[in-house]
């Protein structure tokens, strides 16, 4: 072998003087300097002309290339006969983008460029390296600035695709490594990806080659992930929205109903009673002061009481601050149950307002008011009697006092009669009496109400009291009366004689019976009278004087059957016995002289 040597000043001229190198021995030349040597084989003839090799013409393969590395190249120039000449210890890098694999490279066109899809990003490289994954190969310079497309050899660098693209693979037709592949509309990519990923939902890429996914505006909805869908009014939606699911103001959204964008009847117009900001949905509806909901599935909204005033301190309507917008949390304090007409534990429901009150303090103002009336009209008829002051007077004002009372008792029955038509109007569907009027009238019930639950607070006393308590105190009280009554009487028949029923206990128990009846049959045919409420996926009946009262229930049925007994007793016994008083004193009643008749009609 010789290498890396120089060799000058020789000739070789005829088999003269000169170097002649035998091929049989030397295998390896590389990297040798040669310079100004002379050859001449004119005459020379040998039998076996391979052995014998001569400076500068030996076989190219023997003689070509430098003494340097794999990944270096050296300087090197071509002579006459095709000898090389290499300056002695002289060795470069291969560029980058570009690699040898083996030495003796004699300059840099034998620096081979690294292929397609490979890459080589140092100088004096001797392989190419593979584009990782998510990457094309192309110039170094382009690494800050990456449009998807390199070189297809001689790669320096592995460039990330940049966003918007992908790595192509085998399965595109134009696919190559050296360059990205744009991802296609309804798709995008992060710098880097292999492959590009579908718009989720709500999101759209309207272009080729998206590097995100933008969200569909206020008012649009994305239809696909390549276009946005405008919303027909009243249906709205915010922004990044697959469908419409918003109403504009004075609409909410039913959740039960499937949104497909374009209907504008998906949105329900807010019902009376209700509140319907933008955005509103079934759940979030704002219920007025006064008005109640029973569930929040339930698109019914229902005034608390039919006098708005009442209905007003009754229902609170939504908290502001709250997320509560049904049920229990719409009524004022004191306030519960179905419609908030329940009163809560240490209140009780006035008789006058028909709101419910607190018991501490404010539970006599009833009471006494019926004592001081009681008061007064037993100070009247004490000082009334034989000898007393007022006697006198009333000989003498009798006629004027009695046409007084006749004119009290016909507003009392006028008032009993305007009250109940109202009542059995609304029964059947129809409207109340105007608000002014109705309070005026539901004012003066008061006196003919026959309620003692009401009037003498009991609910103060004993808790859990409902309807059935009222109807069995309105209906077994007056039978208590009548009782003790006709005790009085038979024992004022047996000691001084005479009729019981002509006794002036049976006068009295009939007097009040008369003005007593009409509200006792009110109470006992209200407990028939229910009335149903949506509760969003069911309907559920309530008695409508009573609404912690389910109909249908046992405790109902109990009602029921106590007051259909008791109908026969009252609206109709009750009816029947003075009928029949009446017509066995018809004779006395039709001869009678004056209005109050003689002494026989008295007794």
């Amino acid at each position: 072998a010789m290498s890396n040597s120089y060799v000058s000043g020789n000739s070789a001229n005829g088999m003269g003087p000169g170097i002649y190198l035998d091929a049989a021995k030397f295998t390896n030349l590389w990297g040798n300097k040669f310079s100004d040597n002379v050859q001449d084989f004119s005459g020379w003839h040998d039998d076996n002309p391979d052995n014998l090799v001569e400076m500068g013409v030996n076989v190219p393969e023997m003689m070509s290339g430098s003494g340097c590395g794999a990944g270096l190249y050296g300087e090197c120039e071509l002579k006459k006969n095709s000898y090389t000449s290499c300056t002695i210890g002289v060795c470069h890098e291969c560029p980058v983008g570009t690699f040898r694999a083996t030495h003796g490279a004699s300059n840099v066109s034998e620096c081979e460029p690294c292929p397609s899809g490979t890459f080589a990003d140092k100088p004096g490289s001797t392989s190419c390296r593979e584009a990782p994954d998510g990457t094309y190969t192309g110039k170094s310079d382009a690494v800050s600035t990456p449009n998807g497309i390199g070189v297809q050899s001689g790669a320096s660098a592995a460039i990330p695709c940049p966003a918007g693209q992908r790595q192509p693979s085998s399965e595109d037709g134009d696919g190559r490594p050296w360059r990205c592949v744009p991802c296609e509309p309804g798709t995008s990519s992060l710098a880097g990806s292999t492959t590009c990923y579908e718009c989720p939902s709500g999101l759209i890429a309207k272009n080729k080659g998206s590097d995100e996914c933008l969200p569909c505006k206020e008012g649009e909805y994305a239809a696909s992930t390549t276009s946005c869908a405008s919303c027909v009014r009243p249906s709205w939606s915010s922004e990044g929205a697959t469908s419409c699911q918003e109403c504009i103001e004075d609409f909410y959204w039913d959740g039960n109903i499937l949104f497909v964008g374009t209907n504008p009847s998906d949105c329900t117009s807010c019902p009376e009673g209700a509140l319907c900001p933008h955005g509103t949905t079934l759940e979030t509806l704002a219920i007025k002061r006064g008005y109640f909901r029973f569930d929040l599935r339930s698109d019914k909204v229902y005034p608390c009481a039919p006098n708005l005033a009442l209905s007003a301190k009754m229902c609170v309507g939504t908290d502001p601050d709250a997320t509560a917008n049904h049920s229990h949390s719409l009524c004022a304090l004191g306030h519960e149950g179905q419609l908030c007409a329940t009163c809560s534990e240490g209140f009780f429901k006035d008789s006058l307002s028909h709101g419910c009150v607190t018991c501490a303090g404010s539970g006599h103002a009833s009471p006494l008011l019926i004592a001081a009336v009681l008061l007064v009209i037993g100070g009247a008829s004490y000082a009334c009697r034989d000898g007393r002051p007022l006697h006198s007077f009333f000989i003498r004002q009798r006629d004027a006092l009695i046409a007084s009372m006749n004119y009290l008792i016909t507003v009392f029955i006028t008032i009993t009669i305007i009250a109940d038509l109202q009542r059995v109007h609304v029964a059947q569907g129809g409207e109340s009496y105007p608000l002014l009027f109705r309070s005026v009238i539901q004012s003066l019930e008061v006196f003919h109400a026959f309620d003692f639950i009401e009037v003498f607070h009991l609910d103060c006393v004993a808790s859990g009291l409902d309807y059935f308590h009222k109807l069995m105190a309105t209906c077994l009280l007056p039978l208590v009366a009548v009782s003790l009554v006709l005790i009085g009487e038979l024992v004022r028949v047996a000691l001084k004689g005479g009729h019981v029923v002509r006794g002036a206990g049976t006068k009295w128990l009939l007097i009040f019976l008369f003005f007593a009846l009409p509200s006792i049959s009110r109470i006992i045919s209200g407990s028939f009278s229910c009335d149903s409420y949506d509760f969003g996926d069911s309907e559920r009946s309530f008695m409508r004087v009573d609404t912690s009262i389910e109909c249908g229930t046992d405790h109902h049925n109990s009602i029921i059957i106590f007051a259909a007994v008791n109908i026969v007793v009252y609206p109709i016994g009750v009816t029947c016995l003075m009928a029949i008083l009446l017509w066995s004193r018809r004779a006395d009643i039709r001869t009678r002289a004056t209005r109050d008749g003689d002494a026989s009609l008295e007794s």
